[in-house]
């Protein structure tokens, strides 16, 4: 082990080897927030005022964001998360 990662390691820094260059794939990370997306919606779609699934599904049209493959799909997906973290503030659950 590096002496460095061993000294941080010591001092009780975190390590995260989960994010690698060779192992991640954007086509999958998109398709799964997607699909993501569309749980919540769906959710949401059945119950409006169920907070949790509108604040998801905003959050992830956020983490889309550095994966969009143009900058007009990045506009598309900030406008969506404003409006959905905007039904958010308006439901019941976040202050019960």
């Amino acid at each position: 082990m590096i002496p460095q990662f061993r000294e941080a390691y010591d001092r009780g820094v975190l390590l995260d080897v989960g994010h690698s260059a060779t192992d991640f794939r954007f086509a999958d990370a998109r398709r799964l927030y997607r699909e993501a997306i569309g749980e919540y919606a769906a959710a949401a779609g059945l119950a409006p005022d169920h907070y949790r699934a509108q604040v998801l599904w905003a959050t992830c049209l956020t983490r889309l964001l550095p994966l969009a493959a143009t900058a007009a799909e990045r506009v598309r997906w900030v406008r969506e998360a404003h409006d959905r973290f905007a039904v958010a503030s308006q439901c019941s659950g976040p202050d019960s």
